[in-house]
């Protein structure tokens, strides 16, 4: 006999053996394509591939990735042998290299960029940020994207001096059209009280959230 089961389609399965109870009666086992048991619940979602290239600036600088803009350094793509960790625990969040915007008590314009080509539909921007240290509110860190400020940090934000990396979510789901947009994390320092503000940027991705449809399949 044939039973039709619901399962939920989910891009990227592999397959696996199942068996259907009918009124416990096990009935034959089928090869279907199954997807893995996390994806068994009320909202699921796909997230594919980053497009973001070199997320971790492991390629160091210069970097065939992003473009890369310092006023006082040429670059903020760092590694604690170049850069140290200014006298911090957190140098990256992973990997060897990590953008450190900042860094010294004077005036600093800081920036890295890079196209990308953006799924279709909904999308989150991620990325890892540390803020160990600053100076006053004037100094920040703005994500832009074609020009369009999506997220701004504060040297007085809340965060400041925890040493640790916390993870930001953007919805940017407005630029989520399957073209190519600029990505722009760019900072400005002023040591207003001499001090020295330190927005530490690592691992940063673009996830497309695809709704999971649901589809039959029959299992002998």
């Amino acid at each position: 006999m044939n039973k039709i089961i619901k399962l939920t389609a989910v891009i990227g399965l592999t397959a696996s053996s199942i068996a259907v109870a009918d009124n416990n009666r096990l009935l034959s086992s089928a090869n279907v394509t199954m997807p893995p048991s996390s994806y068994f619940s009320s909202e699921e979602y796909n997230r594919g591939t980053n497009p973001v290239a070199d997320p971790g600036f492991e390629g160091g600088s210069p970097n065939s990735a992003w473009d890369e803009f310092s006023t006082n350094f040429g670059s903020p793509i760092c590694d604690e042998g170049l850069c140290g960790n200014g006298g911090t625990a957190s140098g990256p969040n992973s990997g060897t290299f990590w953008a450190w915007l900042g860094g010294i008590a004077d005036s600093e314009v800081a920036s890295v960029s890079q196209s990308v080509t953006f799924p279709n539909g909904s999308a989150d921007l991620t990325f890892m940020l540390n803020v160990p240290a600053c100076d006053s509110a004037d100094d920040f860190m703005s994500v832009q994207i074609d020009g369009n400020e999506v997220f701004r940090i504060q040297g007085d934000d809340a965060t400041c001096g925890t040493d640790a990396y916390t993870m930001k979510t953007v919805d940017v789901s407005a630029f989520s059209d399957g073209g190519a947009h600029t990505i722009l994390f760019t900072s400005e320092f002023f040591a207003t009280n001499g001090a020295v503000t330190n927005f530490m940027l690592d691992d940063i991705a673009i996830e497309g959230v695809v709704p999971v449809e649901l589809m039959n399949f029959s299992v002998e």
